[in-house]
């Protein structure tokens, strides 16, 4: 009767690993060395059951013999090992969790000697835990069939953290099970949960280090395209003057045709056209600092809103900062944006108010702006306060520059401090 229920087992394991893999291919596609390998593996995990009924050695030959069946299952429906392990490792592990669970509950009423020696007991113990298996692996079917397009980790490092959990459940799963059946003494469970805690520690700590370096290398990429974005902002504004400025040489010298031919007939007339051309040069340039890249900056940023804003501006800043052009946009730049449009936001024009003082000294550049804002933003607008990467790039640019940020909230304004070390060049 052992027999029996040992090979019911065997083909039950492989009707799972089955059901996690199918999907329809082509038959041309279908591996017939792979399918004869299965088979020989199948045959001899079944005379192992003759060979060693009774033996440790079958148990750990038969979890073994398992996942490589189930890894050949999953070749033959066309998933390599890599893509295929870790769900098999992980619904090993998981089908053996549950089996321990459900021997603990049945313990709880009847030994699981007197279930071994009755046929009905023991099939419809049989029956819970199939049950209870194909659950678990159309489950993962499901998420296996979701996340299949996914790359999973392709250094050996990370492959090999990525299993250790799967692989402890296993182990961990397996020994409890074994001193349910007697088969191990309950120092086994000791030793393996002493053992699985320390290399869990070990993981977790890798785990940590890794998820920090890929958090900075997260947010060192969105830097990255913000700065490419102003960069690619600044060379499209100087194509758009390149070509203002070859329009305007183009036509001054249609004017300066025609001035000439003014002179010679009608001076006078020539006079008030000479006029009406000064009168009609449009735009300005306002000089805010000896520095390229915030002189260029606030024209753009406050050219516009001169008439909406009451703006106070004061820079004292050298022609040359060590802060790189773009990192010194990407700060000055966010902050400004983010004071600008809480200006605008309000609706009474004559509140809307916002100064900055930019200020190098002691080899520190100092940024102060200080702007007027609806208070009420500050519970209809937590959401996007929370999700704004401008305000996340700043943070992280300032830190890396080894400089500090402090913000203040005070009688409806709001003030932005920064201060960078930046030695001249």
């Amino acid at each position: 009767m052992l027999i029996g229920f040992r090979i019911i087992s065997i083909l039950f394991d492989l009707f799972l690993a089955s059901v996690l893999f199918y999907r329809p291919i082509s038959k041309s596609k279908h591996s017939k060395e792979t399918l004869l390998a299965l088979c020989c593996f199948l045959l001899f995990h079944m005379a192992l059951v003759f060979l060693f009924l009774e033996s440790r050695v079958f148990l750990v030959s038969n979890l073994f013999l398992s996942i490589v069946e189930s890894s050949l299952v999953g070749l033959y429906f066309g998933y390599s090992f890599r893509d295929s392990s870790f769900w098999i490792f992980l619904q090993t592990s998981l089908t053996l969790l549950a089996g321990a669970v459900l021997n603990q509950a049945i313990q709880l009423f009847l030994p699981l000697s007197k279930v071994s020696k009755n046929l009905e007991l023991i099939s419809g113990y049989l029956a819970i835990s199939f049950l209870f298996s194909t659950v678990i692996t159309l489950v993962l079917r499901q998420l296996f069939r979701t996340h299949q397009k996914l790359t999973m980790a392709t250094s050996r490092r990370n492959w090999l953290y990525q299993f250790i959990v799967p692989i402890l459940s296993i182990i961990f799963a397996f020994t409890v099970s074994a001193i349910q059946g007697q088969v191990f003494g309950p120092d086994y469970l000791s030793v393996i949960s002493l053992l699985s805690l320390i290399v869990l520690s070990f993981s977790s700590l890798y785990f940590t280090l890794h998820l920090s370096q890929q958090q900075h290398a997260y947010y060192q990429n969105k830097l990255d395209k913000e700065q490419l974005q102003f960069q690619l902002r600044e060379t499209q504004q100087s194509q758009e003057e390149y070509q203002r400025l070859q329009s305007l040489r183009h036509d001054l010298k249609n004017k300066h045709l025609t001035l000439l031919a003014l002179l010679e007939e009608n001076p006078d007339e020539a006079r008030e056209y000479l006029q009406s051309l000064t009168d009609s040069i449009s735009g300005k340039q306002t000089f805010y600092s000896k520095n390229p890249t915030v002189n260029y900056l606030l024209n753009q940023k406050l050219h516009d809103v001169e008439d909406e804003i009451a703006l106070e501006i004061d820079c004292f800043v050298p022609q040359e900062l060590s802060i790189q052009p773009d990192v010194l946009a990407v700060i000055l730049g966010n902050c400004l944006d983010n004071s600008i449009s809480a200006c605008l936001r309000l609706t009474d024009k004559s509140e809307r108010t916002l100064s900055l003082n930019i200020r190098y000294f002691q080899q520190n550049l100092f940024i102060s702006i200080n702007n007027t804002f609806n208070e009420q933003e500050q519970e209809t607008r937590k959401t996007r306060q929370r999700d704004g990467w401008g305000l996340r790039n700043v943070d992280a640019l300032v830190q890396e520059y080894q400089g500090t940020i402090k913000r203040f909230k005070e009688n409806g304004h709001y003030r932005t401090e920064i201060l960078l070390p930046s030695p001249v060049n």
